[in-house]
């Protein structure tokens, strides 16, 4: 025997009546109707009560008991307790029909009856989904030939607010797989009637509906999409490109979810504006090259492609376009003069966001899936992209500005936002230089729903008039002088648009030592606080937090520093600060001395340098001979100029380097060669030009009246860069050669002549050993290499 808890078995009420009244203990204002049966069995009696409160029934409350031989034994329902309900209502039936129409975008006009039930509904509480309150509702359902008349709507009878919804149909809505074109396997909702499932929903807020144009332009001319067990297959709808109408259902379906789970925002308006999508759209290649926002029927659109364009039913296709529906009915920009570049560049910027939120792939990039004749159609990131189908321009009023269509004109509006969420350096297109600090995606996006849903943009006409509505949307996010304010700010006037406001900086040294060092953060904006974080071979010795830090080396090495201002909305990292911890490393080549030997005497003068590009981390060198030599001129710069006295002592000799900066010096590199007692001249000499060289370096061997050179000598020819790494090798004959260098990336290189052989010689001036010493010298020589 089961009963409510609380009711003993030895207690179990001998009616209906006495249930009310001594377990229930209904108030003078509750009563329950019974509603007849029939009984099938004689010896069993069951029971149903309608609840009502003042007359009127209570939505889905009553009870119902269960007698076998004329003894209850069975009791269950559910009793609604009302207190003081004002249970008159002061809305009209009239009234509750138009709110309830509205609230669904059904036109009055469109109405050809209606069912208005006055009842007492549950309505759950907002901060809870576990606790209901009893509301006066009317019960309304509409008579219309309407696309989202699909549902039974709760109406407040005393303040006209549709409390919820409930669908029409039992059994209506249905979860399908989609086998998309362009996201692979999905799940969507779909609606199971005329028995098929449909690419329609209605679980929503707003009712989303994907239809098949089948070619034509019309929209009265729309058929379903429609699939028979609701596993859309690729095997069914790839080959007439229905599967695009998949990849648009979806992408609604998550652009919807977005911005109402996370913004609160329900469909374009922010008010339950119905979400119709057609496939298939257009009869010419331009047509069918495209996707729309119609402005007039309010529609999405998007074509089957034809030249330049695949089926455009992408993730960022579809987001672009559902963006234009938001700046239509959200902010009532018309499609005209600049303000068609303002529909585009917040399209894109709509497209930017949801695909990094939904489907992350490219998110600068436009059309990356949907393109054919080159890789994307426009690039946020890099507005003049080569690769992009469209270029746009970054800069207001530039020259590329001025003379640019709505599209090229979008990009200022686009741009700004990718700097905002990126930050970036560098001079814009009419010579403005400009610092950002990236926000990061989830504060742009916080920035872009509080100025488009909250009326900033409204009636804007101008660049100008947008950005100082973004300012003042940042500043009610944020408050004045902001963080987010100055980015907005310095955003703008990165694209050229305002003049240049103040701006945080970074600064402190290249190098960190033992003995410490301080950063400091400039100009901090109000409310916010700093976070130190370092690279390897640094301690911080300062509180976290401090302004300046200071930092020590433990160690060294390359290392860097960096700064995050932490505020109530968000942290936002500035770049880090490359710095040197400690002293330097050792340098690890030195460019080769002849093999050979060095030659005694003041007449032959050598020079070493160092192979490696010249180091940040070094602020000179210092260079060291022994036993020592004459230095000629400076030992601190990247090469050393040398010689012998004739009276040296021939021997094993040796050239050393070291790397010095601020924190002190590193160990020497040494290399050795040969001091030798020879009485050479400089009889071979190499003259190369142009020097620097773009793409041709000319090379000349020349010598003195000591030999004559052999047309016939081969000389052997080697290019390194100066890692040391062979870029180009090669052999010629005579004293002339010319090498292709327009294949070698912008740097220095040094040149090596390996086997200089075979020249002729004049026995008079010229012993064996000297002739020999010449024909087995390597010489090196060394260009410079530009763009």
């Amino acid at each position: 025997m089961e009963f409510p808890d609380g009711i003993q078995a030895s207690k179990v009420p001998s009616s209906s009546e006495a249930f009310f009244t001594d377990f229930l203990q209904i108030s003078v204002n509750d009563e329950f109707r019974r509603i007849p049966r029939k009984e099938k069995k004689e010896e069993f009696l069951h029971e149903h009560f309608d609840q009502y409160y003042k007359g009127i029934k209570v939505d889905d409350a009553g009870y119902n008991f269960h007698y076998k031989n004329g003894k209850m034994f069975y009791a269950h329902g559910h009793y609604v307790k009302v207190n003081d309900l004002n249970a008159t209502p002061t809305v009209t039936p009239e009234k509750a029909k138009d709110c309830f129409a509205i609230y669904k975008s059904i036109p009055l006009d469109s109405i050809a009856d209606f069912i208005a039930e006055l009842v007492i509904k549950e309505v759950p509480v907002k901060e809870s989904d576990s606790v209901f309150l009893p509301k006066l509702a009317y019960r309304v359902y509409i008579y219309a030939d309407y696309d989202n008349n699909i549902e039974i709507g709760f109406v407040d009878a005393h303040t006209c607010e549709v409390l919820l919804t409930e669908p029409v149909l039992a059994g209506y809505s249905a979860t399908g797989t989609f086998d998309t074109r362009y996201s692979g396997s999905r799940q969507g909702i779909t609606q199971n009637y005329s028995g098929a499932f449909h690419l329609a929903d209605s679980t929503r807020g707003a009712i989303i509906h994907t239809w098949n144009l089948n070619g034509s332009t019309s929209i009265l001319d729309r058929i379903e999409l429609s699939d028979n067990n609701n596993n859309w297959t690729s095997a069914e709808h790839s080959a007439s490109e229905n599967d695009m109408g998949l990849d648009v259902h979806w992408a609604l379906q998550q652009i919807y979810d977005r911005l109402n789970n996370i913004h609160g925002i329900n469909s374009f308006d922010d008010n339950g504006f119905a979400i119709d999508a057609h496939i298939h759209y257009g009869t010419s290649n331009n047509d069918r090259d495209n996707a729309f926002w119609n402005l007039v029927d309010n529609v999405l659109l998007f074509g089957d492609g034809a030249v330049a364009f695949r089926p455009v039913a992408s993730i960022d296709a579809v987001a672009h376009e559902f963006g234009h529906g938001i700046s239509d009915l959200q902010m009532g920009w018309p499609y005209t003069g600049d303000r068609a570049a303002f529909h585009e560049g917040m399209s894109d910027i709509w497209a930017a966001i949801l695909e990094q939120r939904i489907r992350p792939s490219s998110t600068w990039r436009i059309g990356e899936q949907v393109t054919i004749d080159k890789p994307y159609l426009r690039n946020i990131e890099n507005t003049n992209d080569l690769n992009a189908k469209m270029p746009i321009s970054d800069t207001y009023l530039s020259a590329q500005y001025n003379s640019g269509d709505n599209y090229v004109r979008s990009g200022v509006l686009s741009h700004w936002f990718y700097l905002l969420v990126n930050g970036g350096s560098g001079t814009n297109g009419i010579g403005n230089t400009y610092t950002v600090y990236g926000m990061s995606m989830d504060i742009a996006e916080n920035l872009i729903i509080e100025a488009v849903f909250n009326g900033y943009l409204n009636n804007v006409t101008s660049y100008p008039t947008i950005r100082t509505s973004m300012v003042n949307a940042a500043t009610a996010l944020c408050g004045a002088n902001s963080l987010l304010v100055w980015q907005v700010e310095n955003a703008w006037y990165a694209v050229g648009v305002g003049t240049q406001p103040a701006q945080v900086t970074f600064s402190g040294p290249s190098f960190v030592c033992s003995s410490g060092a301080s950063f400091t953060i400039n100009n901090p904006p109000p409310g916010i606080t700093i976070e130190w974080t370092k690279g390897p071979y640094l301690t911080r010795t300062s509180a976290q937090g401090s302004n300046p830090c200071t930092f020590s080396s433990i160690g060294s090495g390359s290392s860097w520093v960096r700064a995050t201002l932490v505020t109530d909305f968000g942290s936002v990292p500035l770049p880090q600060k490359a710095v040197w911890a400690g002293t330097p490393t050792s340098p690890t080549a030195i460019a080769l001395l002849p093999d050979d030997g060095v030659c005694r005497g003041p007449a032959y003068y050598y020079q070493v340098g160092l192979l490696h590009p010249y180091p940040s981390y070094v602020s000179s060198w210092y260079w060291d001979l022994q036993p020592p030599g004459v230095i000629i001129g400076s030992r601190t710069g990247s090469s050393l100029k040398f010689y012998y006295p004739a009276g040296t002592t021939p021997g094993r000799y040796s050239v050393g380097v070291k790397a010095v900066n601020p924190c002190g010096d590193s160990s020497y590199h040494i290399e050795y060669f040969d001091v030798i007692d020879c009485d050479r001249q400089e009889i071979v000499s190499f003259n190369i030009y142009p020097n620097p060289v773009r793409d041709v370096l000319n090379i000349e061997i020349t010598a003195n009246d000591a030999v004559e050179i052999n047309p016939e000598a081969i000389t052997e020819l080697r290019i390194y860069d100066t890692f040391l790494s062979l870029k180009k090798q090669l052999t010629f004959s005579g004293s002339t050669v010319s090498v292709n260098t327009g294949d070698l990336p912008q740097g220095v290189y040094l040149i090596q002549f390996v086997t200089v052989e075979d020249f002729l010689w004049h026995a008079d001036t010229m012993d064996a050993k000297q002739a020999e010493a010449i024909k087995q010298r390597v010489f090196w020589s060394k260009f410079d290499k530009i763009l």
